[in-house]
């Protein structure tokens, strides 16, 4: 005990830091060398005497006070080991992180609970201070950082990690909580189930639960941390993207091996990692606040990403019910690739394969064509499908054009009228062209709505204006459409639901 208070005097910052201390007692050094608290004795200024006076008297003449710069190179050379009741080095560093993130973090309301609250007045966690430097503290408001992300109000965010009950799981409630998201956590981790029960535990709760985002650890079993593959959260992940492909993955992790940790990622096909703050990593304040920010850059990505797992669905559906779709799965991965950053590139190229996949699956897997007939200025155009007449056209589509790049005339509008009518100003009949046809078969076979045709309509133009014949636009015609024909996620992703999907469903079931 004697040792364990001269330690605790050495690691406490107070008056009495570097003062000479004196431990005495019948005791040698060799009674003493196992005990967790021998190490102090190697501190310049800690003297282990008898208990007697001239003894005490001696020491005293012989040693000065220690100043600051040596004791903290001394203290290098003191080793004590985890107490049992605190646990080990991932527990160590969870614990250091929950502390660090409670005392940086400003919350709304009251700060969330977390077990051994106590950690920071404990003699180890002294210890971890002075040895691995002293950290920069939160004590003021004004360094403190909020605990809000925003941009993600409405989205659910699915926890699994075995060190949700030391205060991690009150931690990211409260901050899902502030941030107006769903929180959920998995919390049957009993010591009961081995590896396999509990992987079988946890995906039938993920059966019953779907998320925006799923945070994990990696480490989820005390048998994860004796084997260097097969993680349990491993495991989970390859589950989670199974089940789709489109699901998003954030891993939370005490590991500070990012070499490793980054090849981890690319196999479980994880959108980011976040890093839980560790003792050896002698974070600054501002380091401190950088990890929290890219834990919640990692988490507004996955949340960002997650329309990818509807549409990884409604594809798969279209697979099973037409074959000729998997060209379609080029979109998923281009988007997957994008990672959100909305990469004009990226986006070019899925605009591309979204238009040649319509004209291509109207003309050559349903084989709509077009059909003129009569003479010069009194010619009948007609949609047919394998020769067979399906709808006049003549009188009742047709088209508003404009001069959008040189030598080219491009559709920018349409609608169809059951009525026999003249075409109004500006506007023209339809003629036998490959944009006229997939209108006209959007229009009467597939029987869109004209608002989702013009979605067809705005593309191509786009394609032939931006994409295909870049830098071939007419002065002022670019500002003049930019807003209204900008390339956006929004309307890739619209395009394929409104447009794509009817179209593949309606050539399943037709009897034609």
């Amino acid at each position: 005990m004697g040792l364990r208070m001269a330690m605790h005097i050495r690691l406490t910052d107070t008056i009495c830091k570097y003062k000479p201390i004196y431990v005495y007692g019948e005791v040698s050094i060799d009674d003493i060398q196992s005990n967790d608290c021998f190490d102090i004795l190697k501190s310049t200024g800690v003297s282990l005497i008898h208990c007697d006076y001239d003894s005490m008297k001696l020491s005293s003449q012989n040693r000065k006070a220690n100043t600051e710069e040596l004791f903290e190179q001394e203290i290098r050379n003191i080793y004590l080991p985890i107490p049992t009741n605190i646990g080990d080095n991932h527990s160590i560093s969870n614990q250091w992180a929950i502390y660090r993130w409670k005392e940086m973090l400003i919350w709304r309301e009251k700060e969330p609970e977390v077990i051994n609250t106590d950690f920071s007045s404990t003699l180890y966690f002294k210890y971890l201070v002075a040895r691995f430097g002293k950290h920069d503290r939160f004590n003021k408001h004004n360094k403190k950082y909020p605990s809000v992300i925003s941009g993600i109000e409405g989205k659910t965010i699915l926890y699994i990690d075995d060190e949700y009950d030391k205060g991690w799981g009150n931690i990211m409630e409260a901050i899902f909580d502030n941030s107006k998201a769903k929180f959920i956590c998995y919390k049957d981790f009993s010591k009961k189930y081995n590896k396999s029960q509990l992987f079988d535990k946890i995906k039938i709760f993920l059966k019953d639960n779907e998320a925006d985002c799923y945070l994990i650890d990696l480490r989820l079993h005390e048998d994860d941390f004796s084997e260097d593959s097969d993680l349990t959260g491993h495991q989970i992940a390859d589950f989670i993207k199974q089940s789709n492909k489109g699901n998003q993955i954030v891993v939370f992790t005490a590991s500070n091996k990012i070499w490793n940790l980054k090849k981890q990622l690319m196999t479980i096909g994880s959108v980011g990692y976040a890093l839980k703050e560790s003792p050896n990593s002698n974070y600054t304040r501002d380091e401190s606040k950088q990890l929290f920010v890219e834990f919640s850059n990692a988490i507004k990505k996955a949340c960002n990403l997650s329309y990818l797992k509807g549409l990884c669905h409604t594809q798969k559906e279209l697979v099973k019910i037409k074959g000729e779709v998997t060209e379609l799965d080029n979109i998923i991965e281009l988007l997957s690739l994008d990672g959100g950053n909305n990469n004009s590139s990226i986006l070019k190229s899925v605009l591309l394969t979204e238009i040649v996949f319509l004209e291509h699956y109207i003309e050559d897997v349903d084989k709509l064509t077009l059909l003129k007939t009569g003479v010069k200025n009194a010619e009948t155009v007609e949609l047919c499908h394998n020769n067979k007449n399906i709808s006049k056209l003549t009188g009742h589509l047709f088209v508003k054009r404009d001069e959008f790049t040189k030598g080219k005339t491009n559709i920018i509008d349409a609608f169809y009228s059951n009525q026999e009518i003249e075409a109004p100003s500006l506007w023209s009949n339809v003629s036998a062209s490959s944009a006229t046809l997939i209108i006209s078969s959007l229009l009467l076979y597939y029987e869109l709505q004209i608002k989702d045709v013009r979605q067809y309509i705005n593309l191509k133009l786009i394609r032939n204006s931006q994409v295909a014949h870049s830098g071939d636009m007419k002065v002022g015609i670019e500002q003049k459409y930019q807003k209204e024909f900008g390339i956006t996620l929004d309307k890739l992703v619209g395009f394929y639901y409104d447009v794509i999907v009817p179209v593949v469903k309606k050539s399943a079931t037709s009897k034609l």
